[in-house]
This record gives C-alpha cells, structure tokens and sequence, in this order.
C-alpha cells in the first residue's frame, strides 16, 4: 500500500509539475522589445498581453486573447467573462427597447425596419455561447492594481493584428520578425494590409445617449435618402446629382472668391476678417434637422491657391436631441492641382459644364485657355481629394452600421 502512495504522489507531482510548466510557457520567452502586444503588469504579478484600449488615471482596458488568458490566468479569465457577459445581456436589453421605439418612428421605411427586425430577433436569442466566435476578451483593470503599463510601437502591433486576422498560432509569444515571415510566406503582404479586428472583441456595447444617435444618424444615413452637403469653405449647397463644376472653374478663371482667397493667403490686411466662421455647420444641419434627417455628411473643399493644393474635408453630423447637433466623425483628403495625370484632365475638359465655359468664353473673344488648364487641375486635384475624403468615410460607415451593438 505504500508503495501504490508514493507511486499516486509521484504520479500527481509529475502532472502538477508538467501543468506547471506548459502554464509558464505560455508567457513569452523572447525579449519585449521583440514582441507585438502591449503589456500590463499588475501588483499581484500578472503579466497581461494583448492590445490597449483605453488608458487613464483612473483605470486601463485591454483586449486580451480569450484563449490564451483562460490558459495562463484561468481565474482572471472567469472573472471578466462573466463581468463581460452581464454588461452586455444589460446592453442588448437597452438596444432593444430604444430599436422598438425607433421602429414605430420609422414604421413606413421598409429597409430601416428590415434591417431593426433582423437585429432585434439576433439580440433576443439566448446569450450561452454568443462570446464563443469573438477572440478577444476586455480586461479593465483600475489603476491601481496595476504596476506597470508598455506599449508597443505601432509597426510591432500592426504585424501581431495582422497576425491576428490570418489565425497564426501563439502570436502572443513569438517574435514580430517570425510572425512577419510566416505572413509573407502565406503571401500576406503585412505593410499595405489595415488591421480590422473589429468583430473580435468581447465587449458591452456603448450605449450612452450620444452613442446611440451617432448609430441612429449612420444606419439611416445607409439604409434611408442620404443627405449631403457640399460646397467651397463657408458656403454649402445640397448635393445634386452631378458635381457642379462650374463654379469651380469659374474661380480658377477668376472670380473674386479667388482674389480674396489670395489675399486671405497673403495676409493682406484688407482680407484678414474673411476667416472661417466657426458655425459654417449650423444652417444645413438645421435644414437636414426640418426635413426630418438624423445625420448629414458635410463636405468642403479649401483650395488653397499659392500651394497649389486642395483640400476636402468631410464631416458627419447627427442630431441628439431637438437643436442640439454634434461632429460624429471628420476625414481629410488632399491633392495637388500639379500632380493630375493628362488623362484625368483630358477626361474633364469633355464634362458639359467645362464645355458650356469654353464655349461662352470663345464666344466673347476671350483667350483663357491658360486659366482653364489651372482650373481643370484644380477640378482634377479637388475630385481626387473628394474621392479621397469620402472613401475613409465610407469604411467608417461600414464598420459601423454592421450591427446594432
């Protein structure tokens, strides 16, 4: 009998022993300054690695790899599943009350309603399980019951998220290089790629009161009549159809919002009160406001005539409540008139608009031919930004409207 004991207690030293190990394996071996993921080292010694979220005075969040943080800290694992899965059954409750009342204000758009109805029976269904897809958990950790907190440059993180997005095995262990190599090998090309790990992370949804609008104001944006606006710095008109060009090269010709614009540049002290005015925003969000819109998009161009160089700039509003508009999100695109292809300007030089010009000009006698080169440029540089402006909104649209929560 004594023997069958020592033989269970070497048996149950061994598996403790192993378990032991193949627990510490789990934790990195390679030097920091070689890995992808941020790190969090807590006051009971916890090494917690993963992508920083959020980080202030009063506390950090991380997203961490569910299985890797069930393998290494089982305990911590638990404990913020279950914190996890509460606040999210607790935001889901919310997002469907406030989607039945949108419902009934919407009751005629058949798309909006389709798309609510189909979200809603998703966010009724029994919560088992519904984490079980996601890869990431969010561990918010107060301030101090932490030690120490280590970013990593953005070019190691980019490599572990794109490793991330192809499943590459214990990417929280191994070196950025190895992650690198095995990418290219699987013909990734990891410098051009964008991270989006947006459906990976296990977390409650923001269901503050501005939150929520700025989902209102985007889903119907897609899913109802888009509304824009666009226009040259203060002076914005709603959008048609077609791009109206004429304005456009009406300027390069030289209409005196030109010549102003230049002595704005110069700092000439006669056009030094043509400065921006802060409530540019304020007529078209109160006319999309009238007509029962939540949100419009808000696109300028600023021609900046010594640099030769174009700016768009485009900006998304919502309404939160009656009068009361915000800046959900703004992107910039640029180009320079000077860098337009031939193509591109042979292209619009063919546009109606462009064609009416020349022919009233040459009707006059005028010879402008090099004025409407310079304008044709400016029209090439402005469409290549708009395009540029519009094309970060659009996938922040798409990132954004994918659910509800």
């Amino acid at each position: 009998m004594l023997e069958v004991r020592k033989i269970i207690i070497g048996c149950c030293w061994l598996a403790a022993a192993g378990w032991s190990n193949w627990a510490d394996a789990q934790l990195p071996k390679a030097a920091e300054s070689r890995l992808g993921l941020d790190l969090v080292l807590t006051q009971a010694g916890e090494q917690l690695y993963g992508f920083l979220l959020d980080e202030s005075p009063q506390a950090v969040a991380l997203a961490v790899e569910k299985a890797w943080l069930q393998r290494t800290y089982p305990a911590l694992f638990t404990k913020f599943e279950v914190d996890s899965s509460d606040k999210q059954q607790q935001a889901r409750t919310l997002i469907i009350q406030r989607s039945e009342d949108w419902m009934a204000e919407r009751a005629t758009d058949e798309p909006l309603i389709n798309f609510l109805t189909a979200e809603i029976a998703r966010l009724k269904e029994p919560s088992e399980g519904s984490q079980d897809n996601t890869r990431f958990l969010k561990v918010q950790l107060e301030r101090s019951s932490i030690r120490e907190v280590r970013r990593q440059p953005h070019d190691r993180r980019h490599v572990a998220g794109i490793a991330y997005m192809h499943n590459l095995e214990n990417i929280v262990a191994t070196p950025t290089n190895m992650l690198r190599s095995s990418l290219e090998k699987l013909g990734v090309d990891v410098l051009s790629e964008q991270v989006d790990l947006s459906g990976e992370l296990a977390q409650s949804a923001d269901t503050s009161v501005r939150a929520w609008a700025s989902k209102m104001a985007l889903i119907e944006y897609q899913l109802r009549k888009p509304l824009e606006y666009h226009g040259i710095g203060d002076q914005l008109v709603r959008k048609q159809e077609q791009v109206d060009l004429y304005a456009l090269i009406q300027e390069a010709v030289g209409g005196l919002g030109s010549i102003a614009q230049l002595g704005a540049e110069l700092g000439l002290p006669e056009f030094k009160n043509l400065r921006p005015d802060d409530r540019w925003w304020h007529t078209a969000v109160a006319e999309a406001e009238r007509d029962g819109f939540r949100g419009v998009l808000l696109t300028r161009v600023k021609q900046h005539t010594l640099a030769e160089s174009v700016t768009v700039e485009a900006h998304f509003f919502a309404i939160q409540s009656p009068g009361n508009w915000f800046e959900v999100v703004k992107f910039t695109g640029e180009s320079r008139a000077n860098e337009q292809s031939e193509e591109r300007l042979a292209r619009l030089r063919e546009d109606p608009q462009v064609q009416q010009i020349l022919a009233t000009l040459k009707s006059l006698g005028i010879d402008a031919e090099d004025r409407i080169t310079l304008a044709l440029r400016q029209g090439a540089a402005t469409e290549q930004a708009l395009q540029r402006a519009h094309s970060q909104f659009l996938l922040y649209l798409g990132k954004q409207i994918r659910s509800l929560d």
